[in-house]
């Protein structure tokens, strides 16, 4: 649009035109032409637009390449063509975020942004966020990609105790302000999940006790982020535990009603990683001076099909 030659101006409303693929739009042919007889018109097929009047086309189904429509005006005695260049755009979308597993603090781990069917590439924006929080934006500047099927965008995130529980999501925005609208879409949030096991459980090694002896026995762990999920067992059954106020510690009583040595396992599962510690029970037949007798457990703390009171005999008649 301007002025061409010397005589009068030539431009086309809206100055920037912005249109949806598959969509249309109405464009108007201005002039300052003072010529009576003056007359101009847009060139195109017939069967891609329809005139509205005088100077008025309404360009249909327009796609991506209709790059430019071609114009011109007569005054006397001079035709001047003018071509106007469109934008065409498409909505971003679908917009997804790869899946994030569980990380261990103080490492990275790459995200993986795509966009699908974008254009026009150099008005798209894509901004990784945790939370509201943008990690990165990413533009792409080069004017000869128009359209783009798919695009990756991705940065490495390093995690620490403070990014556990947050979320993770990817924004693709289409900024054609201020001559046409902002689309955008979002991808489904992830979950952000860090951890910490820095060391394996600790169990006292060796524990003995008498038969039908109910004691106790910690197994703990140090620095573990989140708080840790304990199981102990005696000779494979689970014992009850309580944990300790800080989550670092499980209490499991325990008794067994015979000698012999038992396997003690305590098993941690902190976010994704299980860890074990061993530890052998060994059972001896005295208890208060009582050689080779068998002891009595609880149901709870006893080993399998063995935590049942011997029955009482019953008393004789008479």
């Amino acid at each position: 649009a301007g002025r061409l030659g010397s005589s009068f101006k030539l431009w086309v409303e809206p100055p920037v035109p912005v249109v949806k693929v598959g969509g249309s739009i109405v464009l108007t042919l201005r002039s300052t032409c003072e010529d009576p007889a003056g007359r101009g018109d847009f060139r195109v097929a017939p069967e891609r637009g329809r005139r509205r009047g005088p100077g008025v086309l309404e360009l249909l189904n327009v796609s991506f390449a209709d790059s430019a429509v071609e114009s011109f005006y007569c005054c006397y005695g001079e035709t001047p063509t003018l071509f106007t260049n469109l934008v065409v755009y498409q909505d971003p979308g679908p917009v997804t975020l790869e899946p994030v597993p569980w990380l261990r603090v103080g490492t990275a781990h790459q995200l993986v942004c795509r966009v699908e069917n974008a254009a026009p590439v150099r008005s798209l924006r894509v901004t990784l966020l945790r939370d509201s929080e943008p990690l990165n934006m990413t533009t792409f500047e080069s004017p000869e990609q128009q359209v783009a099927d798919s695009l990756r965008v991705s940065y490495d995130l390093w995690v620490g105790r403070q990014d556990h529980g947050r979320n993770l999501s990817c924004q693709a925005l289409l900024d054609l302000a201020p001559h046409g609208p902002q689309p955008r879409d979002t991808s489904r949030p992830q979950l952000l999940q860090v951890y910490e096991f820095p060391a394996a459980p600790q169990l006292e090694p060796d524990l003995h006790v008498a038969a039908g002896e109910e004691v106790t026995t910690s197994c703990s762990v140090s620095g573990a982020f989140p708080a840790p999920r304990f199981t102990v067992t005696l000779g494979g059954r689970p014992l009850p535990l309580t944990v300790s106020q800080d989550g670092l510690r499980a209490t499991a009583t325990l008794c067994h009603p015979e000698p012999g040595n038992l396997t003690l396992l305590c098993s941690v599962t902190v976010g994704p990683q299980e860890r074990h510690s061993e530890a052998t029970v060994h059972v001896h037949s005295e208890r208060g001076g009582d050689r080779g007798a068998a002891g009595w457990c609880p149901p709870d703390t006893a080993s399998p099909s063995r935590g049942r009171r011997p029955p009482q005999a019953s008393p004789h008649p008479g």
